[in-house]
């Protein structure tokens, strides 16, 4: 599973480490050719600019991955 986070000031991180949407969708592809299951997990912190989540969720529809939810709470709670 991947973890994507949009931070406040509109940053990713992929699973703890920051990326660009560039870097984002490179390293979502090498998981895909991993497991082509692979889920796509997306979190927006609550001061997040909206339009930061419509990228990576258009994104991952660009690239048409299946396996995609939106965490609504607290990652490790």
């Amino acid at each position: 599973m991947k973890i994507v986070q949009v931070q406040e000031g509109g940053g990713l991180l992929l699973n703890g480490m920051g990326v660009n949407l560039t870097e984002l969708e490179s390293q979502l592809n090498a998981a895909r050719a991993r497991d082509p299951k692979f889920s796509v997990m997306i979190k927006g912190d609550a001061r997040a600019p909206y339009a930061g989540i419509v990228s990576v969720v258009d994104l991952v529809t660009r690239m048409e991955i299946q396996n995609v939810g939106l965490v609504t709470s607290r990652i490790g709670t």
